[in-house]
């Protein structure tokens, strides 16, 4: 063997030598990598196990919260909504007795108001307020008859007789010669019960026998809703101009008094 093959020999040894550490030096990296992998895996599934125990609790305890918010205002709604029931229960039942009295009242007054009694409230040379005392008396005698407690209204106030039986009945009087009724200042409502005394129309046109006429006040407001908007528009030009503090602001002799001077058309009531 010459000494150039000796040499290229040797050279491939140290060749081979070289390369099988490289291979060992890889195998050993690789080694190492999977064990960082295996390492890296565990802890990625524990912190995985971490959130999803956290995001079960989380949910648990928001939908817990939730449920009991929903248990607790279905409870709180369904105490108000009972509590709203029975209130509503209690003022049916109210109504339903004073409608009930009012009816019983109704029957006797037109036993004692026959068509001649009624004629007779005719109002005759302007004196309106003779005809409504003596129709006023009338009324509370019947109602003194029937053994029933009442509160009188004082001079021009509404609601001739209060809490009529001591059930909160208001009951107000109205006598009409024509096909109107006047109202002034009181605007209808289904908290007022009225008795109305038709004293009777005849002329070329048409002839209505005289009668008692009874309703609530509802039936006169149900057909025109606006009335509520012009009532509260007078009422503020009465707390402008006409009362308390503001009606001081304005100087001079001229002062003024808005009214409603409310009016209804009973025609159709009567028969």
């Amino acid at each position: 063997m010459t000494q150039n093959e000796d040499q290229m020999k040797n050279e491939e040894q140290v060749e081979r030598l070289n390369f099988i550490d490289e291979i060992e030096r890889l195998k050993s990296e690789i080694e190492r990598l999977k064990n960082e992998n295996n390492n890296l895996s565990a802890q990625l599934n524990i912190a995985n196990k971490k959130i999803e125990t956290f995001e079960n609790y989380q949910s648990k305890t928001s939908m817990d919260t939730l449920t009991e918010n929903i248990s607790n205002k279905s409870s709180k709604n369904n105490i108000e909504l009972q509590y709203s029931l029975k209130i509503k229960v209690k003022n049916k039942r109210k109504e339903l007795l004073k409608k009930e009295l009012f009816d019983k009242i109704v029957d006797k007054a037109k036993s004692v108001f026959d068509s001649d009694t009624i004629t007779k409230f005719k109002t005759t040379k302007g004196d309106t307020q003779k005809i409504e005392r003596e129709y006023i008396q009338a009324m509370k005698k019947i109602l003194d008859d029937m053994g029933l407690t009442y509160q009188e209204a004082g001079t021009q106030q509404s609601k001739d007789f209060r809490n009529v039986g001591g059930i909160g009945l208001d009951i107000e009087l109205k006598k009409t010669d024509s096909n109107t009724i006047v109202f002034n200042d009181t605007c209808p409502s289904n908290d007022i019960y009225y008795i109305i005394i038709f004293t009777g129309k005849e002329n070329k046109k048409s002839c209505i026998s005289p009668q008692i006429i009874h309703t609530n006040g509802k039936v006169f407001v149900n057909s025109s809703p606006w009335v509520y908007v012009y009532y509260e528009a007078i009422n503020k030009i009465k707390d402008e101009y006409c009362r308390g503090k503001n009606k001081k602001k304005y100087t001079g002799c001229m002062s003024g008094y808005a009214r409603p001077n409310l009016r209804a058309n009973i025609r159709f009531l009567l028969k």
